[in-house]
Order: structure tokens, then sequence, then C-alpha cells
């Protein structure tokens, strides 16, 4: 019984745009989920459930939201409504920003 009720995990990771070209990249101020409503990244999550993230970023002009590493077709505003698939398993939504001085999407990744 336990199983069912931790049928899914959430992992929200954000990415900023830190490409070397001229203009300054979009930085991330705050961000939130409706599910937990706070700035929590990582929370349990049942099939069905439907889900905002939401992401503010100073200077951004583009938002591009990803679900386990595919891009969501029609998602570019600052905030995402997902809903909890049936399999079970861990799912990473991810927010990538940039703007216009920045032509390229990049992912802020820290290697450890």
């Amino acid at each position: 019984m336990r199983d069912t009720l931790i049928a899914l995990g959430v992992i929200f990771h954000l990415a900023l745009d830190v490409t070397t070209t001229a203009g300054e990249a979009p930085k991330i101020l705050a961000w939130s989920n409706t599910k937990t409503e706070d700035e929590k990244t990582v929370f349990r999550v049942k099939p069905g459930e439907q889900i905002t993230f939401s992401v503010r970023a100073e200077g951004a002009e583009k938002h591009q939201w990803q679900v386990d590493g595919v891009v969501q077709e029609g998602a570019g505003n600052a905030s995402f409504r997902w809903t909890v698939p049936a399999n079970g398993g861990i799912s990473k939504i991810c927010v990538r920003t940039t703007n216009r001085a920045r032509e390229q999407w990049a992912e802020n990744d820290v290697a450890g």
C-alpha cells in the first residue's frame, strides 16, 4: 500500500543561459509549485495530479520547459501546468531561460 501512495517523485531543476556572448544572462529570482506552494524542488506526487510550476527570472524573454529531457510544446511562458502520468517513477521538470542578447539555450550544469 505504501508503494501506491509514493507513486512518483518530482525533481524541479532550474537552468540559466550561461553562454559567453554579449549581454547579461537572465537571473532566476524565485520559483514555486502549486503542490507544496513553496520553493521545494523534490516532492512526492500521485498519478493524475495537476501541478503548476512557476519561475520569476529577471531579464528572461523566453522560457523552455522540459519533462524528463523532452521539450514541452506550447510551454514557453514563465509557468507550466503538468499532469502527473499514471506510470510510477521519478520525473524531472526542467526550465531554461534566455533573452534576445543571448540567442542560444544553455543549461547551467555543475559537474561534481
